[in-house]
This record gives C-alpha cells, structure tokens and sequence, in this order.
C-alpha cells in the first residue's frame, strides 16, 4: 500500500521510511523495558535512550517528509514544520544521482535533503516516476 497522498495530479506528499521508524519503536520499547528493570534491581535508569526512539519513531511514521505543490518543493521536519523551501517550474528541474536529490538553480547546485534510505520506498518510486515522467 503506496503513502503517497495525492490531493491533485501535481501535488505529492511523501512519508519518512516505515522500517526505521518500525525498528526505531521496537528497539526504544526494548531499551525502555531494560531501563524498568534496572530501576527495579535498584540500578539508575536510562529511560530517555528508549523515550527518544519511541518520539522519533512515532513521527517517522506520522510526519511527512516532503511535499510538492504548486511548483514547491518542501522538506518539512520530524515535527511537521517546513525547514526548506524550493521553488521549481517543475520536478524536471531535480537531478537524481546516487539516490540523491540535487536542484540546479542559477547555475548552483543544491544538495536537497531528501534521500532513498529516509522516504518510504513507494513514496520514493512515485517520486522517481514523477521525475522522470517530466522530463520527457
């Protein structure tokens, strides 16, 4: 089941990878569970190391991490809030390179943010798709 959220044909809303935000929980609940027991046997907790995977996993698989509407491209953070702002004429203007996203914009290449590893893979493939169904 694709996490792409298509309100329109040009816009696109794309989810943070759901197996490191999966992985990110369990191990937090682990860890949280052997901090419980160390507070029982009288030991000092650590319960902030489970507490913080829990956090960010939970908005790995709540937040967005980018969308594209109206020939602007977002990259928002782990708390939902845009961090940057692209403007584009259209997804033909990115290059991908090693799964990277760059953006060539008055002769300056701009690294964006937005890597394979941390979108979810149908997310990333519809982008691809996008991507390349623009340029041609």
């Amino acid at each position: 089941m694709s996490t792409i959220n298509t309100v329109n044909n040009n816009d696109l809303v794309g989810h943070y990878n759901k197996k490191i935000a999966y992985l990110l929980i369990v191990f937090g609940s682990i860890s949280l569970l052997f901090s419980i027991i160390h507070l029982l046997i009288g030991d000092f907790p650590h319960f902030w190391f489970g507490s913080f995977g829990i956090f960010v996993g939970y908005f790995y698989l709540n937040k967005p991490c980018f969308s594209y509407k109206n020939g602007e491209l977002c990259r928002y953070s782990l708390l939902g809030k845009k961090v940057k702002k692209y403007q584009l004429n259209s997804l033909s203007e990115l290059i991908v390179e090693n799964e990277k996203i760059y953006f060539l914009s008055h002769e300056k290449i701009i690294k964006i943010p937005i890597a394979k590893i941390i979108v979810d893979r149908d997310d990333w493939q519809n982008l691809m798709a996008r991507i390349k169904a623009e340029k041609f």
